[in-house]
């Protein structure tokens, strides 16, 4: 075997190791780029997330305080809860919450909330009257437990009618009083009793209201109905919205709204008429207001359009001089009508200077009225205060969250409407104590929607059919301004009465009072005399109280029954 050697000069040796060495060096090179890049991410991601660290620990040492305001809160909750007489369940339905809410402020009624049913398990709340109904899911377990209240004399409003799943319990169905669930249909129409109105029974046309066809057990007292066009058929028949039931097995009444009437105006009826049904003697603080606000007028603008041709033969400024203003005096010296206006032209020199204009306002002046303004985002501010006028919704307080500035509720937006919401605007006279509306007058004067706008006479009808309507049936509810009415709820947010009742009659002791408080009161007692205050039945066995002292006292004569 040949074995072959192979020679390397001393000059390639040293060639080989020089580049070793500048190879070595390049690798060292890398890895340090490397590192000092790695080490700069890390300082970057250090830096930019330095804030979430420092926010995580402070969160950490916070940690115990925030258990102990959650303590904290809870027992305050609690404590509200020992002290109410009625008790929300649910959340899933805040906004009907808030209307529940407002009701029990005017009411003066202590009120409490809760999640669910099981919140309540293993607790004695004595105080308790009303359990309000506010989740359409209620299990088994929750309507055996409503069952037990039911018997311990407590009572129950499902203000939110159950969903199928939960009505294919026959227990829930026979705790609602219910004997045969039918289909949802609509309703075009439909009827309230005495018992939830003041002594009168109202019917409405073209409501639409949502709702399940349902024939009741016995023992059922109805208090508003759908309408049917088959005039044949029985009022006994007449598919129910609102009923209460009351088993052979306990005190308690269960009330129940089929649809969602509890979330109109209605609900203040509902829950007012409840607590005046839960005792004999029932007093509560009311606002005692009917106003009309009138939208955009007067107005400065003379605008011509098409349809203003057609239909009156007349520019803008004619229509308010020739047919606007003359209708609105006539309600005013016939329905004794104290109109708020509210202009977009308020404090313009117009207004006091051209002679139409400045004759419009003295006139307003002369009939006990107000001129307000409504400013450039719609805002209708009502004269001489910080209150505004809002068109009212299912979560509508009369303080606004953001300013606590007072918001007086426009019931009925539109007076074209009243003979569909007829009963929606009497919900809130029955529950506050008082009826508003609006006559939106850039409305009737715009281009838009020409085939469905009802022309101003038209319009008249159905608004004269509103006051007149009124004016027989609620003659003792006091027509005043918009400034006015905010006064009066200020006033009823602010006093605190407390009633002394005795065999002889109850005695009213008003905290916080000032000039005038109103009240209603039912009671099947005979009156005989009154101090402090005047007193005007306006029902059967209803009554409005005019409290001009800070005590007053109503005397009375206790029906022996037979």
């Amino acid at each position: 075997m040949r074995l072959f050697v192979i020679k390397e000069s001393k000059g390639d040796f040293v060639d080989r190791k020089k580049f070793q060495t500048k190879n070595q060096l390049k690798r060292y090179t890398y890895v340090y780029i490397v590192l000092i890049l790695f080490l700069l991410l890390s300082a970057f991601l250090l830096l930019a997330n330095l804030s979430k660290i420092m926010m995580w620990a402070e969160n950490k040492k916070e940690k115990p305080p925030s258990t102990a305001a959650a303590k904290a809160e809870d027992t305050v909750q609690d404590s509200e809860l020992e002290r109410a007489h009625a008790c929300v369940i649910g959340s899933e339905n805040p906004d009907l919450q808030e209307l529940i809410g407002l009701q029990m402020t005017v009411m003066k009624e202590s009120l409490g909330s809760v999640q669910s049913i099981d919140d309540l398990r293993d607790r004695e709340l004595p105080e308790l009257k009303l359990l309000i109904i506010t989740t359409e899911k209620i299990t088994e377990q929750d309507t055996e437990w409503l069952e037990e209240q039911v018997k311990k004399g407590k009572h129950v409003f499902f203000a939110v009618f159950p969903d199928d799943t939960s009505l294919k319990s026959r227990r829930l169905r026979n705790l609602l009083g219910i004997y045969r669930l039918g289909k949802e249909t609509v309703y075009e129409a439909m009827r309230t009793s005495q018992n939830l109105f003041l002594g009168t029974i109202s019917e409405s046309e073209d409501s639409h209201i949502p709702a399940r066809e349902i024939e009741l057990k016995k023992q059922t007292q109805i208090y508003i109905s759908a309408l049917l066009e088959d005039e044949d058929v029985e009022n006994e028949d007449l598919p129910p919205l609102f009923w209460s039931y009351v088993g052979e097995k306990g005190d308690g009444f269960v009330y129940v709204s089929n649809g969602q009437l509890a979330e109109t105006p209605l609900g203040y009826a509902m829950l007012s008429m409840i607590f005046c049904d839960l005792s004999e003697t029932y007093i509560y603080p009311v606002v005692n207001a009917y106003c009309v606000a009138v939208k955009g007028m007067p107005y400065v603008s003379n605008i011509r359009s098409d349809i203003l041709e057609k239909r009156y033969s007349r520019d803008a400024r004619g229509v308010q001089r020739d047919l606007f203003y003359p209708e609105l005096k006539r309600c005013s010296d016939i329905y004794g009508i104290r109109f708020s206006y509210f202009t977009p032209d308020y404090g313009s020199d117009a207004l006091e200077k051209e002679g139409e204009l400045v004759y419009f306002c003295q006139e307003i002046e002369a009939a006990k009225g107000e001129i307000s303004r409504i400013l450039l985002n719609g805002t209708m501010e009502i004269a001489d205060s910080s209150s505004r006028a809002v068109e009212w919704t299912e979560d509508f307080q009369f303080r606004d969250g953001k300013d606590q500035r007072l918001n007086v509720p426009l019931l009925l937006d539109n007076m074209s409407d009243y003979l569909q919401e007829r009963q929606f605007v009497d919900g809130g006279l029955r529950g506050l104590g008082m009826i508003t509306g609006l006559i939106d007058i850039p409305e009737i004067l715009e281009d838009e929607d020409e085939d469905e706008k009802l022309e101003w006479m038209e319009y008249c009808k159905i608004m004269e059919t509103a006051m007149g309507t009124h004016k027989k049936y609620y003659p003792w509810i006091d027509r005043v301004t918009l400034s006015e009415a905010a006064g009066r709820i200020e006033n009823l947010l602010a006093i605190e009465p407390k009633y002394t009742y005795s065999s002889d009659g109850v005695r009213i002791d008003i905290g916080n009072f000032e000039k005038e408080a109103y009240f209603y009161m039912q009671t099947p007692n005979k009156i005989t005399g009154t101090e402090g205050g005047e007193i005007t039945k306006i029902g059967e066995e209803l009554y409005m109280i005019r409290a001009n002292n800070s005590q007053v006292k109503i005397d009375w004569k206790q029906e022996v029954m037979e």
